[in-house]
């Protein structure tokens, strides 16, 4: 909300500086769903695409929270950041075709993205706690005790649920795309 908020607030140009590289991520995404990307090959379907896209985010959030223990919200960040300009780019569709479009074009876009929203960030919240939690017990010197077997059993188990979740949330919004 912060980020499409500040958007919102600045000049098209100034916008448009600022958020160019999240600008590129949307359309790189949209593209990668209309057709107009050529990087997948045939037969390679949306849920695998999407699943794999949203593991390696999920792979890079664990190794930055096992590196550096806050190092999880710099992706978390990002995301943020580019689904605030997400959501500015469908505001900015909407507007100048009714006195409630850009209200509704808004309300449509955050319809769009919860119910597979929910799931991926359920997966990177967990994944983040995984490595926040193997970080502290590195960073404390645990791996020289026996609990820190327990400590390594507890993050697999999260990001194995972590993994499911992005499993949930890939088959959702992969679903959604075939359904249009």
């Amino acid at each position: 909300a912060g980020f499409f908020a500040v958007q919102m607030t600045m000049g098209p140009q100034d916008a448009a500086a600022a958020f160019d590289l999240q600008v590129g991520e949307v359309k790189a995404v949209s593209q990668a769903f209309t057709g107009a990307a050529s990087g997948y090959g045939r037969g390679v379907n949306a849920f695998t695409v999407i699943f794999l896209h949203n593991l390696l985010v999920l792979a890079l959030i664990i190794c930055m929270s096992v590196l550096w223990g806050a190092g999880a919200i710099v992706i978390l960040v990002w995301n943020a950041s580019v689904l605030g300009v997400f959501f500015n780019a469908v505001v900015a569709k909407a507007r100048g075709t009714g006195e409630y479009a850009a209200i509704a074009g808004l309300s449509l876009g955050v319809l769009g993205i919860m119910p597979h929203g929910t799931f991926e960030l359920l997966a990177y919240l967990t994944g983040a706690l995984a490595g926040g939690i193997l970080s502290a017990a590195i960073v404390r010197r645990q791996q020289l005790s026996d609990g820190f077997i327990l400590v390594l059993y507890d993050s697999a188990r999260l990001f194995a649920l972590s993994v499911l979740f992005v499993a949930i949330a890939a088959a959702i919004e992969s679903q959604a795309i075939a359904l249009g």
